[in-house]
């Protein structure tokens, strides 16, 4: 039986991503493979990363494949195990195109799926860089969250990055700082990154959102092409 080691990110996604691991897990044995399974590791004696590392490298060493979950790139551990894997001529198997299976994401798979974990890793980045930026802090070092008004003003930039896309639209410009790109395309970006960031900093699980809102979105009559054309439908 083939054995199979499934990488991906765990430190700061909710519930240390065990979810998308473990889900992983159950289908690859469902197609026969032994799967490793990091997320199933007790806690380590130590309590630390490394204690984790050394349990999930032995377990790796027992393998041939390696499946790398969305967002692997951003894991320190999962890096390391990728590497480790190539440099030992393991089969490499990426969740976004399963070239072993010659399975591909359909649309269902995508939201439910994809778009939970890519939320949260564009979550996490956009948060991040602005926290280390020193968004999220007054120039006295105060939490700007511990402002009830906070949430509200931020939601106003986001809304002043819309307007400003709107005004590109409108006049047809290119951006003043990617020139290469229209300045609709770049204010978008703006909106979606400060999103985002918000959705960081007050801990919320955007993808996630985003994954169920499209689910339901997908059921609602009103939304339907045929219910769009009645008279009385919505036409935009």
């Amino acid at each position: 039986m083939k054995r199979i080691y499934i990488a991906g990110p765990m430190s700061g996604w909710p519930d240390n991503n065990y979810p998308a691991f473990n889900t992983k897990a159950s289908e690859l044995r469902a197609k026969g493979w032994h799967v490793e399974n990091p997320a199933e590791n007790p806690v380590p004696e130590c309590g630390t990363w490394l204690g984790y590392m050394r349990m999930a490298l032995r377990q790796l060493a027992t393998c041939d494949t390696i499946y790398l979950l969305a967002g692997h790139q951003t894991s320190r551990g999962a890096t390391i195990e990728r590497k480790l894997a190539e440099a030992l001529g393991f089969d490499v198997i990426h969740e976004q195109a399963d070239h072993r299976t010659g399975e591909r994401w359909g649309h269902d798979d995508i939201v439910k799926n994809m778009v939970p974990r890519h939320g949260r890793l564009l979550q996490a980045a956009c948060h991040n860089a602005s926290l280390h930026a020193g968004w999220w802090h007054t120039r006295d070092g105060d939490d700007t969250r511990t402002n009830p008004m906070c949430f509200s003003q931020k939601l106003c930039l986001i809304h002043s990055e819309i307007r400003e896309a709107m005004e590109g639209d409108r006049k047809g410009l290119k951006d003043d700082k990617l020139p290469h790109r229209d300045m609709r395309e770049v204010e978008l970006a703006d909106a979606a990154i400060r999103i985002f960031d918000l959705a960081g900093a007050y801990g919320m699980d955007l993808g996630a959102a985003m994954a169920e809102k499209m689910a339901y979105n997908a059921t609602r009559a009103d939304h339907q092409p045929g219910a769009r054309a009645e008279a009385g439908g919505k036409a935009y």
